[in-house]
């Protein structure tokens, strides 16, 4: 079993999996991704990231937030530092 992230945005653009697949391959990275069949590759909800040899890494849900939507009450929220998330992708260069 990989890694949950959650991402929460005031906004809801489209992220066409290429664009993903472009990002790691400018940085020298690979990966598979796995999109749900009711899903469509630029426009996503939940998507499963692999490395080249199948083993699951992170899934990512990406949801919109509503204006009085805070995230106080959901389970899930965090405040990240940013130099933990810095450390988090120096990490995902190494396992990808």
């Amino acid at each position: 079993m990989g890694y949950y992230i959650r991402v929460l945005g005031t906004t809801d653009p489209n992220i066409h999996i290429d664009e993903l697949i472009s990002g790691l391959t400018n940085e020298g990275l690979t990966a598979e991704f796995d999109i749900d069949q009711n899903e469509c590759a630029e426009n996503w909800t939940v998507i499963g990231v692999s490395n080249s040899n199948g083993d699951d890494l992170i899934q990512i849900e990406r949801n919109p937030v509503k204006d009085a939507y805070s995230g106080q009450t959901d389970p899930l929220f965090r405040q990240i530092d940013p130099l933990v998330f810095r450390g988090c992708l120096g990490w995902s260069k190494n396992v990808l």
